[in-house]
């Protein structure tokens, strides 16, 4: 039994470690441009810094269901606001994304 324990906590460690160390944080600051569909990779992140994002998109960003990529503030108690004239976040065609913390007006 021991080494069954042994052996889950393992591979959660191994688990984790991968996913953390493939993932990369895209942080955004208001004007900044967005970061392409080649710079981006299943389970990244891309964080918005507190501030006033304009017309965003289109994002052609396509996560996997194991590894979606998630679009969120930087800070979740200050969202970042995200405006636009017909839209404010544009992301037809993209799949597998995950998107919370943002205020959209």
């Amino acid at each position: 039994m021991k080494h069954i324990a042994a052996a889950a906590l393992l591979l959660a460690v191994l688990t984790f470690a991968t996913e953390s160390v493939d993932a990369t944080d895209h942080v955004m600051a208001p004007g900044d441009p967005w970061p392409s569909a080649a710079e981006v990779a299943p389970g990244d992140r891309i964080l918005l810094t507190p501030g006033i994002h304009q017309n965003v998109g289109p994002l052609l960003l396509s996560g996997t269901p194991e590894r979606p990529i998630r679009i969120g503030s930087v800070d979740p108690t200050q969202p970042s606001a995200l405006v636009g004239d017909a839209w404010s976040l544009d992301v037809q065609g993209g799949s597998n994304l995950e998107i919370s913390t943002l205020m959209v007006i």
